[in-house]
């Protein structure tokens, strides 16, 4: 992030700047003197920095393009009203999944409850509401698993979280797989899991769409498009709290029950909304019709 940061002054100073070497180089400086003696500043400023930064190009990027496309609705909101951008240039094409690659195969053999979790390992994912209901459940249901697929910046911290709590035998830290292997982990699981930090309110993450197309439902919490999505789309279970998340587990572990036709439901939204190869034909349709005029 320092990197990028330094690129985008040192682009945009277009070595014209007087000065502007002696600029960088005490920049540079100050950046390792904050890092080293006053770390949340450095990550705070850095951070703020960041998100004006990129804010910035985005607001100019959508000024100047002539189309630009979207994951959901709550994107196209977020953008619209605070890029004043008009919805006539904006297009939702929903994040897609290869439907011929995510196919259910039925390979649970085991007979763990079994969660999964993909992703970033970003500070955006709630872990700790996960980390406290599994050591709260883990004398009542010995057989409660958790796998974590992915990595990122945030996942030292994570595990740190689950040997606090000595319960890092309940969990499997798979680290980072190809794509190509991903439903596999998906396949073994009965449930899926993400919850987001609440100021994420306009993004669905990637692996929803791919846990729909197994028929592996999800539990997610009560946060913005993606607790929308869920209960829209019947995808899984929208909790509000741990003690929620505390009851369905527990329900979900004895019972293993899921509502009425919930997999092939999915499956069904997946193959008719979310191809991959259907939303790719509609992006090529819209580059198609820019093109034209």
């Amino acid at each position: 992030m320092n990197y990028f940061l330094l690129l985008f002054l040192k682009t945009i100073s277009k070595k014209t700047a007087p000065g502007y070497k002696q600029f960088l180089f005490f920049f540079k400086i100050l950046m390792h003197i904050l890092n080293i003696f006053f770390p949340d500043k450095y990550c705070s400023f850095l951070g703020k920095t960041v998100k004006n930064m990129l804010g910035f190009i985005l607001n100019n990027s959508l000024q100047w393009c002539d189309f630009a496309t979207v994951a959901n609705d709550g994107i196209m909101k977020e953008i619209t009203t605070n890029f004043h951008i008009t919805k006539s240039k904006v297009q939702v094409i929903n994040n897609g999944v290869d439907i011929e690659l995510f196919r259910s195969k039925c390979s649970k053999i085991n007979h763990n409850f079994s969660m999964i979790y993909i992703g970033n390992f970003s500070e955006k994912d709630l872990f700790e509401p996960i980390v406290n209901v599994m050591d709260k459940l883990k004398n009542n249901l010995p057989l409660i698993k958790l796998v974590l697929v992915g990595d990122g910046r945030n996942k030292q911290n994570i595990e740190t979280l689950f040997k606090f709590k000595q319960i890092t035998h309940l969990v499997n830290f798979c680290g980072k797989v190809k794509h190509s292997e991903i439903p596999q982990y998906i396949d073994s699981a009965d449930v899926g899991i993400i919850l987001r930090d609440e100021g994420v309110v306009a993004s669905i993450p990637v692996c929803i769409y791919e846990y729909m197309a197994m028929g592996v439902p999800v539990i997610v919490n009560n946060v913005g498009e993606m607790a929308k999505f869920v209960t829209d789309r019947n995808a899984g279970f929208v909790i509000n709290d741990e003690n929620e998340l505390e009851n369905l587990l527990i329900d979900l572990y004895y019972n293993r029950k899921y509502p009425d036709n919930l997999s092939i439901d999915m499956q069904k939204w997946v193959i008719k909304y979310y191809s991959r190869k259907k939303l790719s034909k509609k992006f090529g349709n819209i580059i198609y019709n820019l093109l034209k005029q």
